[in-house]
């Protein structure tokens, strides 16, 4: 038994343990401690799962206080095994069930272990046809990986700049796309855009502290600033009295004259 592994855990049950007549009747409450340690120690011992034939050994795993107590109840605690010798020799104690427990943890064990490497086996087995099937074959000059990334840099390549790539006007300061040109004109119309892109971008050249964060807003503020301007600039003929007060003609102006 020497040279087992040692297992992590150990199957106990208390009804199997208290329904030995000669536990629950014969034996005194501390010589079912001392047998309860023995039947725990038993696994976890150098002889396991079977416990040495040696006193001086035994009243140790039996968690006893001295040697006299073991002395003192070991009779009782030892009618439990039976003595077993070994090949090489030596005697061990063996309890019935102990064995039975040792045997079924081992078998589990063996059982797990051969699962594992079978499924292990199985997924190499797995991974090793999918490679083999996704190679591509050997008279194939190029793979088709490559082909496709060539094909998608020649596509990206070949493709021709859309509006919204384009500029209607481009400086250092100030760039309008196409598509922002196109929805300035329908909103502003009559404007000479063209003559005003080149005023805007020198204003901004001329103040750097003051840059354009958002195109369009700049722009639709310029033309705004400008329509309010010319509206200024107009004759008081040309433009709208307010109060609804409207401006008098020149046969008005003869009329008051004539009867004044």
């Amino acid at each position: 038994m020497i040279g087992y592994d040692k297992p992590d855990y150990q199957r106990w049950c208390e009804r199997d343990f208290l329904a030995d007549i000669d536990v629950a009747r014969y034996m005194t409450w501390l010589q079912r401690l001392l047998y309860r340690a023995l039947l725990q120690a038993a696994f976890y011992c150098e002889t396991r799962p079977d416990l040495p034939n040696d006193d001086e050994k035994l009243w140790k795993l039996a968690d006893c206080r001295d040697r006299k107590m073991w002395e003192e109840n070991k009779a009782c605690i030892l009618g439990k095994f039976q003595i077993i010798t070994l090949e090489n020799g030596s005697e061990v104690l063996r309890q019935k069930r102990l064995k039975l427990e040792w045997d079924w943890l081992q078998g589990w064990r063996a059982k797990s272990r051969s699962g594992g490497l079978v499924s292990g086996i199985s997924r190499t087995k797995s991974k090793h046809c999918s490679t083999i099937q996704n190679e591509p074959p050997l008279n194939q000059i190029e793979p088709p990986l490559k082909q496709y990334s060539r094909s998608k840099s020649m596509s990206i390549k070949s493709r021709r700049p859309s509006s919204a790539d384009c500029f209607a006007f481009s400086g250092e300061n100030l760039k309008v796309k196409t598509v922002l040109d196109e929805k300035l004109r329908a909103e502003f119309p009559g404007f000479d855009f063209a003559g005003e892109y080149p005023k805007m971008e020198k204003w901004l050249t001329e103040n750097q502290d003051k840059p354009c964060k958002n195109v369009a807003s700049f722009v639709r503020r310029w033309l705004t600033n400008n329509l309010a301007k010319s509206a200024e600039s107009k004759p008081a003929e040309s433009r709208p009295v307010k109060f609804g007060i409207q401006p008098v003609s020149e046969e008005g102006k003869k009329l008051e004259e004539t009867y004044h």
